[in-house]
């Protein structure tokens, strides 16, 4: 096993047989996955450029999950084959934390890095799926932290859920961690494509996507940006023409990011060893109470809670 490198590095070479160009020298901590603050002081952790190949790996699973579903939510908003139906969630979730590469995000608790990826996603896009399905996607995105949004409508002058989604932004970014992430992101890409879990065209249509994005990431930087005007929010709650794709591609980030995100917190892992299962008659019991303590719960979007009335 190779030791003193994120969790989710150890995945994707005991797992999935990949080799990241960082593995001699890590650079995690330039370019980290997840920001805490333990003792007062931020703590970074994980890999951003693993944690993205993982979601893509997700991706791969979950587009085949809902294949059916996929064509036929997308087909009536976009002019693509059914081939390229696969582009748009894989290309969402390629992207979906490039907001982290904000030098705001590793320097300050609270970040919402998930609007700066919403509206890169949206800018870059265009070219590749058009105005309107470019749009559909930063939605998904701007929505896959919507529980983090919610809490904060108790601490924030807003007053509903668009005014803190789609609120004024500024950041920052150095051009420094954005080579970090490209040099390290496009040979585990190329891997991929070797591997035959994606094939050389999709392999280049990523690679174009991610220079184009990280382009957009560098040339909105240090600007008071509206995004509710960027993003053209009344789309989103007036047209359930962009509502409902967005929901529906939203649940595929919200469960490729979970995925992913575990391989770096070992959160059933941890759980796992915590219960004692020579006692069977107590083992949901522990489980429950475990689960109850765990501060993981918080995460848990609004959307992803069942029906419990069918």
């Amino acid at each position: 096993m190779v030791k003193d490198i994120p969790s989710e590095c150890k995945v994707l070479i005991e797992n999935f047989r990949l080799k990241p160009p960082c593995i001699e020298r890590c650079q995690a901590k330039e370019i980290p996955s997840v920001v805490e603050r333990v003792n007062g002081e931020l703590k970074v952790n994980g890999c951003l450029t693993a944690h993205t190949i993982l979601t893509l790996l997700e991706a791969q699973r979950l587009t085949q999950v809902f294949k059916k579903q996929n064509k036929k939510v997308l087909e009536d908003v976009s002019e693509l084959s059914n081939k390229d139906f696969w582009l748009i969630p894989v290309s969402i979730l390629l992207l979906h934390d490039v907001g982290k590469l904000a030098d705001d995000y590793v320097e300050r608790r609270g970040f919402k890095h998930w609007q700066v990826s919403a509206l890169t996603y949206a800018k870059a896009l265009k070219d590749f799926l058009g105005d309107k399905l470019a749009l559909i996607g930063s939605y998904a995105i701007l929505l896959h932290h919507e529980a983090m949004d919610w809490r904060r409508l108790e601490k924030t002058p807003h007053f509903t859920y668009l005014d803190e989604a789609f609120s004024l932004i500024y950041y920052t970014v150095s051009s420094n961690r954005l080579k970090i992430f490209k040099s390290n992101i496009n040979p585990l890409l190329k891997q991929l494509a070797n591997l035959n879990i994606i094939t050389n065209s999709q392999h280049n249509m990523l690679k174009q996507i991610l220079e184009q994005s990280l382009n957009v990431l560098a040339e909105n930087y240090m600007k008071n940006i509206d995004l509710g005007s960027e993003l053209e929010k009344y789309k989103f709650s007036e047209n359930i023409r962009y509502l409902v794709p967005s929901l529906f591609l939203y649940r595929i980030v919200y469960l490729a990011d979970n995925r992913a995100a575990s391989a770096r917190e070992r959160f059933w892992e941890n759980l796992i060893k915590n219960i004692n299962w020579n006692n069977s008659e107590e083992v949901a019991e522990q489980i429950v109470h475990v689960l109850s303590r765990q501060r993981q719960t918080r995460y848990v979007g609004l959307s992803a809670i069942p029906d419990l009335t069918n």
